[in-house]
């Protein structure tokens, strides 16, 4: 197959064009996520997990052994895989570090033909970055280059010069390189692929609050952090007020001090990985939305994944955002409504190859 024109370039900036020294500016952004509470608070499930792929072995009448730190190995007709938390271990470690790379990945992408946003890989010391940013009114998507997930540094749409400076900062803090991605809006959602076949798929929204008539958007959304902490390992994660969060409220016209009214809806993130089980649900995608998630797969080889799509408002699919290698499992359970039994379903995958 032919290779298609890359459309994620690289802008290279002349010297005068850096500030002088990007350790001092890396100092300024990890100084600006301290004061943004950008920090992640992860959730651990690695009881979660493990009570998952046990109950999943016990059901099939498989052997799983516990080794120790979370590992788990299946014996199988085709031999034996370890399992860890969301790892597991059909794919190679190279293939895993090749796919946290975006720049690989968009090219592997591209050039199988699925369909992809246009991007830029711009230094982050450039002053030229801001320019860049601006001439399309700062509706990009700003994120890391590399060795990131979970929406980690991650900015949609700031839509101002100070939201695009912070988001750069926190990008910044994961690297000297960040992408500024065209949005694309529409319903994101992830399919899960195995060997080619998409085998379920979620519909992730973004995290909302819903207005009390007293509580301002900070607190309302330090209520609902507080609601997931109180779930454990059952929780989707935390909502950040960074950056993200900033540029969300402001979309709608809101402050975090603002007083939303009683029953009012404010979304407060643009990732799609913020949101709760109440804002994730199963869904069925059409025959051509499933070839092109099951073709992304393809392109970058893996075997197990999770592929984010955005479809519109016909339920095609308008983009591929990204191909996880270590998808988060629990997407598919913890859901609001029947969830699907995907320890059940990947373990018997495994061991029948």
């Amino acid at each position: 197959m032919t290779g298609l024109p890359l459309r994620c370039k690289p802008t290279t900036a002349r010297s005068t064009d850096t500030v002088s020294s990007a350790d001092r500016l890396l100092t300024i952004v990890g100084r600006g996520r301290r004061s943004l509470g950008g920090g992640s608070r992860i959730i651990n499930r690695h009881a979660y997990y493990h009570d998952g792929w046990t109950a999943a072995a016990l059901q099939l009448g498989h052997e799983l052994t516990d080794l120790g730190s979370g590992f788990l190995r299946l014996i199988h007709t085709g031999g034996a895989t370890i399992f860890r938390d969301a790892v597991v271990g059909v794919d190679d470690i190279a293939t895993y570090q090749m796919v946290g790379d975006k720049l690989v990945t968009d090219r592997l992408l591209r050039q199988a033909g699925v369909p992809r946003l246009s991007c830029q890989i711009h230094s982050a010391t450039s002053r030229a970055l801001l320019s860049e940013l601006g001439r399309d009114g700062w509706k990009q998507v700003i994120k890391p280059v590399a060795d990131t997930g979970g929406g980690q540094g991650v900015t949609v749409s700031p839509g101002s010069r100070r939201l695009a400076l912070r988001a750069i900062m926190e990008a910044s803090a994961y690297g000297t390189q960040i992408m500024s991605e065209d949005h694309q809006p529409g319903r994101v959602c992830r399919a899960l692929v195995f060997d080619g076949e998409v085998i379920d798929t979620v519909v992730r929204d973004p995290a909302q609050v819903i207005g009390d008539g007293e509580s301002s958007v900070a607190e309302l959304v330090k209520l609902e952090n507080q609601r997931r902490m109180a779930l454990g390992d059952r929780s989707t994660g935390f909502i950040e007020t960074g950056t993200d969060f900033l540029a969300a409220v402001s979309r709608q016209e809101q402050r975090r001090s603002d007083i939303p009214l009683h029953d009012q809806l404010v979304t407060v993130s643009g990732r799609s990985n913020s949101g709760s089980e109440l804002e994730s649900r199963r869904l069925t995608l059409g025959a051509p939305a499933k070839a092109i998630a099951s073709l992304a797969a393809e392109a970058v080889g893996v075997r197990l994944a999770g592929v984010d799509l955005v479809l519109d408002d016909t339920g095609a699919v308008a983009a591929v955002l990204e191909v996880n290698t270590t998808p988060g499992l629990h997407w598919h359970s913890l859901v609001n409504g029947e969830p699907y039994d995907v320890f059940v379903e990947v373990m018997r995958r495994v061991a029948a190859q």
